[in-house]
């Protein structure tokens, strides 16, 4: 049986964010999740629609398999591009937020808090593509 993922609780004003691990356009996507204070966090924030919830890709989050959405997937590919794979060694990791990721969808909880959040997310957030 395959290993699940399991969200840590958010406490506070954290919020989660990912990171893109650097590779080349094909290769699988790998993704480490971080909690940072919402007032200090800097981040893309991303702003999409999910797309069929049928039609999913592999990706590892903290090297657990996650399946996501074909349009998360692409957009996430097409971050790992155009800025994780362009940063010079030691420059500052580049955070990234999703909520297909970054909110606990099993949670219902968590995941009306967080959507009630999200006007601030994106507000405070460096860039938001989408």
């Amino acid at each position: 049986m395959a290993a699940q993922f399991v969200y840590q609780p958010l406490t506070g004003t954290d919020l989660r964010l990912i990171s893109i691990d650097p590779g080349q356009f094909d290769e699988p996507l790998h993704i480490q999740l971080h909690h940072q204070p919402l007032q200090t966090a800097e981040c893309i924030a991303l702003s999409y629609v999910w797309g069929d919830s049928v039609d999913r890709l592999p990706i590892s989050v903290n090297d657990v398999p996650f399946p996501v959405t074909k349009n998360l997937f692409q957009a996430l590919r097409q971050i790992r591009l155009d800025i994780v794979s362009d940063t010079e060694p030691g420059e500052c990791i580049q955070y990234v937020w999703a909520d297909a990721i970054c909110i606990n969808q099993s949670d219902e909880k968590e995941k009306a808090k967080e959507v009630r959040r999200m006007g601030s997310i994106y507000q405070s957030a460096d860039h938001v593509i989408g």
